[in-house]
């Protein structure tokens, strides 16, 4: 095979002397090889570590965010407020809850009637119509009935009355009060759009419209997410209910009548206006508006049984096209993240941080040793000897947890001053209510608070995010660890043999897919949400290819138009296009598998690496490092030139230059040098690396046999044996010649004289036949030797192949041809059984002919006996020939055949 004219002449010489032969590879070879073992054993020892480091960081993120509790208390709250606030009553039973808002006087509803009483408990809850019941069970209808009590003093372990003003659902506080604010957009006639052109004029569509527009800056066409509730931008209007022991739940909804009819009526409310942002406007306007884009009830709780800190918003979305959309936010933080020691928690954190230490200081040193080492400038060196895929994912791991390390510090820090913020607020009012005096100072404290808790959740978001992130990265070095191992290399050699086909079927999978995308925003786009704009489009589709779909909603739409868009969709995208992909990707999986097939799984590597460190312990062998360093050493330091060297690298060479051993005893190496038969490298070490390393070398370098590479070969292989055939004839020929000559006849003498020439004759002449076909042969064989050589190794490595092949594919054929054998045998029982009852019921009818044949012939007989008797009798009065008229026949005689 010729060699690559780009590659260095890399080859394998051979010399004879004194009966020994020494073997040797070009050094760039050699020390590719040792390379390549070095990087596969660091790579293969990456594997546990990876896995413990993911191991950590997942044990270090689950215990310290404690999502279950979490989930307990946000669940609770969101479920009370979206069930039990309630209002549109109709006796006991409220109608509608918080979804059902969908005009201003159903929202100012809802917090009456709903929200404030849920949430704000003023005395001990009862069952319902409980005094009635009472009534009828006890005859109370003589004396009046007693009220039960509205508090409760539990003294086994309470002090005070149950239940607190500010309880919610038993087990949170609520901090400060109610917060209500406003998103509020601009107001402009020149925001309206009225048609251009001809008509009339801007001013005469303004008169006619009668009010200026006022379009959202956060337009709100569908359900509104998580992200979007969780940020409130440009906040104003913004109007507290307090919680305090003389003013609670009826001054909350008298507040809350002075923000729906903007402070109106004052007089005969006989008291001063509660709406602080009312009383600014001139004249007062309801705190509600056209303006209004969001508004959001919110309030902040703490959870003492799980030391957590919780903030809840209702959270309405007016949406320009008239209508309400609500979604209740609910986001939490932990108190204090120290507030209890956990040692599960500490020790797996400790775990986390020192193995990404080790991993900083191995990429440190490698990089340093890297711009040590560099012949050309830092950067051109950093970018030609290190940088790489697996390194740049190593950095951006590294980065990635920096960044999680940096998080987890600044929640640590707002969680502290949050807590220390809260207990500022709780020292002012002396662990109590909102106090009467100095309410103004109150409420400025209690606006830091929720300000302050609002930048803590958002930076337990932040950590959240990140650590979502590095799982990610954790994932890519696990995919570095497998690249070492043929074996676990398999999905990523795959994807990377596909690519380019999936790149191509890519093109005309999405350029599929979008058309039918498009084709969805236009058919469904106003009726359905899941279809409302081109990313939704897209997401549904998606979801669509594995078959989660809601047929109903494009059902009454337009059945005929829902009816071909589907089935289109099902048959271009699910039935051909994905399976085409997936054809793709198994075709490439199957030549990924077939060449892994050969290489060694992960247990012989590890086998081959504990049989290395077994050898090292005994002595036996070198490290490979060693190796590599002796000729980093000889170089000078010049890993570039090293590595780029063509010398010859033999047993006795190697021998030579790795002397340079310690002593080694466990992990901690000595200064002692060993004598010089144990610092000299095994020379079955130096065979067995240098033979390696060249096989390695042509495993690269040979190109995959295909069937049609084996037509040149052959059809060599084909002249030699043809040569060799005629060449066998020729000597056949001219021996059988020699061996039907007449023998010698010695009767006399000159016969025999000349016989005995012609047999030396002939013997001269097949002698030097017989040299000129040896020499001819043996020519021929130093000429083909290794070319038939070649062809038999190459001819067994492919039959080896395609035995192997042709072993599976005739498994899968003599499978298919067992199923159809056994199907065959069925059927030829079958037709055996018919056959065979065919043949008795022709024997049976056989049988009955021969006895009818036989009856005939008894009748027939009798007949003629019969006939014969009345002839006799009637003899005499006939002729001797009255039956032999041309008219009269002999009846024909049946022919039975058995």
């Amino acid at each position: 095979m010729a060699a690559d004219s780009s590659q260095p002449d890399i080859h394998a010489t051979k010399s004879v002397a004194a009966e020994t032969e020494e073997f040797s590879v070009p050094q760039t070879v050699y020390l590719k090889y040792i390379r390549q073992q070095l990087d596969d054993e660091i790579a293969c020892m990456e594997l546990p570590f990876t896995v413990l480091l993911l191991f950590s960081f997942s044990m270090f993120a689950i215990l310290s965010l404690s999502q279950g509790r979490v989930y307990s208390v946000e669940q609770a709250i969101h479920e009370d407020i979206a069930q039990n606030s309630n209002f549109a009553f109709s006796g006991n039973m409220g109608e509608k809850n918080y979804d059902d808002v969908h005009s201003y006087p159903d929202f100012w509803s809802w917090v009456r009637l709903g929200f404030l009483p849920l949430v704000v408990q003023s005395s001990w809850a009862y069952s319902e119509s409980r005094a009635a019941d009472v009534s009828n069970v006890f005859d109370l209808s003589t004396s009046p009935a007693v009220e039960p009590s509205s508090s409760w003093a539990f003294g086994s372990y309470s002090s005070n009355a149950l239940p607190l003003h500010g309880d919610y659902i038993h087990y949170n506080r609520i901090i400060g009060g109610i917060r209500f604010r406003q998103q509020v957009s601009e107001m402009s006639d020149g925001l309206c759009r009225f048609p251009p052109g001809a008509g009339p004029s801007n001013d005469v569509w303004q008169r006619w419209y009668g009010k200026p527009c006022m379009p959202s800056y956060e337009p709100i066409s569908f359900e509104p997410d998580a992200d979007v509730s969780e940020n409130f931008a440009k906040p104003e209007r913004e109007e507290w209910m307090l919680l305090s022991t003389t003013h609670s739940l009826d001054r909350m909804i008298a507040q809350a009548v002075d923000m729906e009819d903007g402070c109106a009526q004052m007089n005969a409310k006989n008291r001063t206006c509660y709406c602080k942002w009312c009383q600014t406007q001139d004249p007062p306007s309801p705190w509600i508006t056209d303006r209004t884009q969001r508004l959001e009830v919110g309030m902040a709780s703490y959870n003492a049984e799980y030391g957590l800190l919780t903030m809840t918003g209702v959270n309405y979305f007016f949406a320009r096209g008239g209508r309400l959309r609500s979604r209740i936010q609910m986001s939490s933080t932990w108190i204090n993240f120290s507030m209890e020691f956990d040692f599960a928690l500490l020790f797996f954190e400790m775990i986390w941080i020192l193995m990404l230490l080790y991993i900083v200081l191995t990429e440190g040193k490698e990089v340093i040793s890297v711009l040590i080492h560099a012949e050309t400038k830092w950067y051109v060196a950093l970018q030609n000897d290190y940088l790489g895929f697996w390194n740049i994912v190593d950095w951006i791991s590294i980065l990635v947890a920096c960044v999680v390390a940096a998080a987890y510090g600044n929640l640590w820090w707002q969680t502290w001053y949050t807590h220390d913020e809260l207990g500022a607020l709780l020292d002012f009012t002396g662990g109590h209510e909102a106090p009467d005096a100095g309410r103004e100072d109150y409420s400025e404290k209690i606006i830091q608070f929720y300000r302050l808790l609002e930048d803590t959740i958002n930076a337990e978001r932040f950590y959240r995010l990140s650590l979502c992130i590095y799982p990610m990265m954790m994932m890519l070095r696990l995919f570095k660890s497998f690249a070492a191992q043929p074996r676990l290399a398999v999905v990523t050699e795959t994807l990377q043999e596909a690519s380019q086909d999936m790149l191509h079927f890519g093109i005309v999978l999405f350029s599929v897919l979008l058309t039918l995308c498009l084709d969805a925003v236009l058919l469904f786009g106003r009726d359905i949400e899941d279809f409302g704009n081109f990313g939704r489009a897209l997401h549904s589709c998606f979801r669509l290819m594995f078959g989660d779909w809601d047929w109903k909603p494009m059902e009454k739409v337009n059945r005929f138009a829902a009816n071909v868009w589907f089935i289109l969709t099902l048959v271009f995208v699910v039935i051909i296009l994905l399976n085409m992909l997936l054809a793709i990707i198994m075709d490439n999986y199957m030549n990924v598998k077939k060449r892994s097939a050969s290489s060694e799984s992960l247990g012989k590597q590890m086998q081959e690496m504990w049989r290395r460190r077994q050898m090292n312990k005994n002595k036996e062998r070198v490290t490979l490092n060693v190796i590599w360093d002796a000729f980093v050493e000889e170089s000078g330091g010049q890993v570039k030139h090293m590595c780029q060297s063509n010398r010859a690298i033999t047993e006795d060479f190697l021998m030579e230059l790795v002397p340079n051993m310690w002593e080694h005893d466990g992990d901690a190496f000595s200064t002692i040098p060993l004598t010089r038969n144990e610092q000299d490298i095994p020379s079955s070490q130096a065979h067995r690396t240098i033979h390696k390393s060249w096989r390695d070398h042509q495993r690269a370098h040979t190109k995959p046999f295909v069937i049609e590479d084996a037509g040149e070969p052959l059809s060599r292989l084909e002249a030699v044996t043809r040569t060799i055939r005629n060449g066998l004839f020729f000597a056949f020929d001219r021996f059988h010649f020699a061996d039907t000559r007449p023998a010698p006849s010695w009767d006399s003498t000159s016969s025999e004289s000349l016989d005995a020439a012609r047999v030396r004759l002939v013997e001269e002449q097949h002698g030097a036949e017989q040299e000129a076909l040896l020499e001819f042969t043996e020519a021929f064989r130093l000429k083909e030797q290794q070319a038939v050589k070649t062809v038999i190794e190459l001819v067994d490595n492919e039959t080896a192949r395609l035995s192997s092949e042709a072993a599976a594919t005739l498994a899968g054929i003599l499978q298919g041809v067992d199923v159809r054998q056994a199907t065959i045998e069925s059927r030829c029982a079958h037709m055996s059984l018919s056959v065979h009852e065919m043949y008795q019921k022709m024997m049976n009818l056989q049988s009955r002919a021969t006895m009818l044949v036989g009856c005939l012939q008894k009748a027939i007989h009798q007949k003629r006996l019969k006939q014969e008797a009345e002839a006799t009798s009637t003899g005499r009065r006939r002729g001797l020939f009255d039956g032999c008229s041309p008219e009269v026949r002999e009846a024909p005689i049946p022919i039975v055949r058995r």
